[in-house]
């Protein structure tokens, strides 16, 4: 009985171990450096990120990537809808 307890408690280890380094690798990967190192961007109006265009408040934006931070003036903003 003991050992069917062990073996059943270091396989529980194991699961949770799996799991812990599944987690790790995910949030590595949800790094913004990681996905800005892609060639992608974070556009933030006001200091807030922003995911639409409808959240531009004022007439300048910053883009901010990998290697340093975009000032810019926004001329126009076209919706999609």
């Amino acid at each position: 009985m003991k050992g069917t307890t062990q073996y059943l408690a270091q396989q529980q280890i194991k699961l949770a171990s799996n799991q812990v380094e599944s987690l790790m690798r995910e949030t590595l990967l949800q790094n913004p450096k990681n996905v800005m190192a892609k060639g992608f961007g974070i556009i933030r109006s006001q200091g807030k990120a922003i995911r639409s265009v409808k959240q531009i408040s004022g007439d300048s934006i910053q883009v901010e990537l990998l290697d340093g931070t975009i000032e810019a003036n926004v001329i126009q903003v076209q919706s999609n809808d």
